[in-house]
């Protein structure tokens, strides 16, 4: 005989067995870890960032669609860690283009805004290691990134702002 499902409540994913965690708890465990993630990665454990960062992901894959912050955090995590393959793995599976990262090293010390171009159906970024260095989890470059990849505009990832082509905003390449 069959034995009976257990009802799982809206909003709910099993783990561990019966024990159920809730979306906003999922998310809240995410949020620290991919900001303890950003902040080994600013001490300069790289490797050590990128696999918090990968866990997390992980736990919470459901959820970073959903969640704007949620998804703002990750990019910043995954940015902050280097975590280059996965940031393409996490943008394909939400706005289904693949991102190929090209780091350069900083020119005059000013971190310029990273670049991008579609390039057969990817993405490709030039990422100022100046940039990369300083960035922020509210750098409008990675808020309109998130916006983005919500909407589903992957035109728009190249762009920031109203007008495109104003001094010191982003432009494709």
């Amino acid at each position: 005989m069959p034995e009976p499902r257990i009802a799982k409540p809206v909003g709910a994913f099993l783990r561990s067995g019966t024990h159920f965690v809730h979306d906003d708890e999922r998310e809240c465990a995410a949020l620290a870890a991919l900001n303890t993630a950003a902040a080994m990665a600013r001490t300069g454990n790289f490797v050590t960032a990128r696999e918090i960062c990968a866990a997390a992901i992980f736990d919470a894959q459901p959820l970073i669609s959903a969640r704007v912050t949620l998804l703002r955090t990750t990019l910043y995590a995954l940015f902050a860690a280097r975590g280059f393959k996965l940031l393409s793995r996490v943008m394909m599976a939400i706005g289904g283009s693949s991102v190929v990262v090209t780091v350069v090293p900083d020119g005059a010390g000013l971190a310029e805004v990273p670049r991008c171009h579609d390039e057969l159906g990817r993405i490709a970024l030039l990422v100022d290691t100046a940039w990369l260095d300083h960035l922020s989890p509210d750098d409008p470059f990675l808020r309109h990134l998130c916006d983005a990849l919500v909407t589903g505009k992957k035109g728009d990832i190249g762009r920031t702002g109203n007008n495109p082509a104003a001094p010191g905003q982003l432009e494709p390449l």
